[in-house]
C-alpha cells in the first residue's frame, strides 16, 4: 500500500489520542506560511498534519454538517500521534504507533516546490511538496493532498 494513500485515509477517519497545536516549527524556528529560501532544506525537520487548513481545503464539503465537524475532530485527534520527519536524504511516517521509513531522491525543485522520488524497497512513490502562503502541502499523485505545519 502506496503510504501517502494510508496517511490520508487515517487523517479522514481513524480517531487517536489528542491535538497538538503547539507555534514550534521544524527545526525550532517559525514558519507560518510564505516563501522559503531553499525548500530542499526548509522541508527538514518535523512536521504534522494541520486540521485547520485540512478543512478549509472544501474537501469535506460533501459532508453533511454534523459528519463534517465530527470528521474534523477525528482528524484534530489523530494528528497527536502523526510525525513526517524528513531528513535530506529519507523521511520517516510515525502513526499509529507504527514507524514507516522511505528513502528519498530529489528530483526537481521549481520555485518553492520539491518533487522527490521515494523508494521502499521496489515500491516507489512521487511527492510534491509545496510551500505557500498558508503553510506546506505534501501531495501524491490521486491522493487528498495533505496541509502540513510544523511540529515541535
Amino acid at each position: 500500500m502506496r503510504l501517502i494513500a494510508a496517511v490520508s485515509f487515517l487523517v479522514l477517519l481513524g480517531p487517536l489520542a489528542g491535538c497538538d497545536r503547539g507555534p514550534k516549527s521544524a527545526g525550532g524556528a517559525s514558519y507560518a506560511g510564505g516563501a522559503v529560501e531553499d525548500p530542499r532544506k526548509a522541508i527538514i525537520g518535523r512536521w504534522t498534519v494541520d486540521p485547520d487548513r485540512l478543512e478549509a481545503t472544501g474537501s469535506l464539503e460533501k459532508l453533511p454538517e454534523g459528519q463534517r465537524h465530527r470528521a474534523v475532530e477525528m482528524a484534530r485527534n489523530i494528528m497527536n500521534s502523526m510525525v513526517f520527519e524528513f531528513t535530506e536524504e529519507a523521511y520517516e511516517v510515525t502513526m499509529t504507533g507504527r514507524t514507516y521509513h522511505r528513502a528519498y531522491t530529489v528530483k526537481s525543485v521549481d520555485g518553492q516546490t520539491v518533487t522527490v522520488e521515494a523508494k521502499d524497497g521496489e515500491e516507489a512513490e512521487t511527492l510534491v511538496l509545496k510551500f505557500g502562503e498558508q503553510g506546506l502541502t505534501l501531495e501524491a499523485p490521486g491522493e487528498q493532498p495533505l496541509p502540513l505545519k510544523p511540529r515541535s
